[in-house]
């Protein structure tokens, strides 16, 4: 029998604040194509033949014809962001490590 340790670890989740936001982006994407709402920074943009959809900073583009392909292809998105290491591994590379920026504290310099 394991100790609980060695069972922690076995199931213990690993933060990845860039997949992190990009799966919270495509879920937000996902509710407001289902609503409808359509902007200029939309992932999902209607054009005459149906829908070109973009996957955020991803490089490819990707024609599709109606509303039930396009919500297919995002939450397969998804499951591939949850579960597909090469898929996690082409989000990284394209959202880059997250820029912290530091708080700045002290005085403000006399102008």
């Amino acid at each position: 029998m394991t100790d609980f340790y060695e069972l922690a670890n076995r199931y213990k989740r690993v933060e990845n604040p860039v997949l992190d936001s990009f799966k919270a982006s495509l879920k937000r994407q996902i509710e407001a194509f289902n609503n409808g709402t359509f902007n200029t920074r939309s992932w999902v943009k209607q054009d005459g033949t149906g829908y070109t959809v973009t996957l955020g900073k991803l490089p490819d583009s990707y024609e599709l014809f109606d509303k039930e392909q396009v919500v297919e292809f995002l939450l397969s998105a998804l499951t591939a962001a949850q579960t597909n290491a090469d898929f996690q591994a082409d989000v990284a590379k394209a959202y880059g490590e997250p820029v912290v920026e530091p708080k700045k504290r002290g005085r403000r310099k006399a102008a």
